[in-house]
């Protein structure tokens, strides 16, 4: 799953959101360097990333996005489920629109900026600017950011090809997603309640 899914299933806490927000960037002990609320965040991000890479139905979309995208199916991967969620979000989120959900996201980033790690510190403007949460909604959105991951591998990803695969296969992928995210959302709430119900040093 990519940001907008991180950022979801946090649950109510913007220390966790935020550290599931910069799970990627945090190795190892490192997680000892960031406030016990961020360091749940941060975990939970990494259960989600494993969650995902072993469940089945994850599998079969990986299978089918490998015949155009190679070894960068599971990025395309993360991103059009992400796709999905936001162009679906009403159902996913009781409260805030899309738009607005994505503001109060940024806003907690911005809030807790210097406790960000550098490489989050350095792409979080550019996210912020080119409004990345609200733009899964549309293809033409997500095009736009897997063209932008592409240009930064410096290799032939393909993945800027996304729009035409979920032209020709939208409905399998949406289908995909829908028998995967909520297995997924409950299994990430139950994460987060051990989490929760761990004792953390002072």
């Amino acid at each position: 799953m990519n940001f907008l899914a991180h950022a979801l299933l946090s649950g109510n806490d913007p220390l966790v959101r935020a550290g599931n927000f910069v799970g990627d960037s945090v190795k190892g002990s490192q997680l000892q360097h960031y406030p016990v609320a961020m360091q749940k965040g941060i975990l939970l991000h990494r259960f989600i990333d494993s969650f995902t890479d072993t469940h089945s139905v994850v599998h079969e979309s990986k299978s089918l996005l490998r015949q155009r995208f190679g070894k960068y199916a599971g990025v395309v991967a993360d991103v059009i489920y992400d796709h999905y969620l936001a162009r679906n979000w009403d159902l996913h989120h009781d409260h805030l629109d899309l738009s607005s959900y994505a503001k109060e996201t940024y806003s907690i980033l911005q809030t807790n900026f210097e406790q960000l790690p550098e490489r989050s510190k350095e792409f979080l403007p550019y996210m912020i600017r080119q409004d990345w949460l609200s733009s899964y909604k549309t293809r033409e959105g997500i095009s736009l950011i897997l063209l932008r991951m592409s240009k930064r591998t410096g290799f032939v990803s393909g993945m800027e090809k996304a729009e035409e695969e979920l032209e020709e296969r939208d409905h399998i992928y949406e289908e995909h997603f829908s028998r995967f995210f909520p297995e997924l959302r409950l299994a990430s709430e139950l994460e987060l309640d051990r989490l929760n119900q761990l004792q953390w040093p002072e």
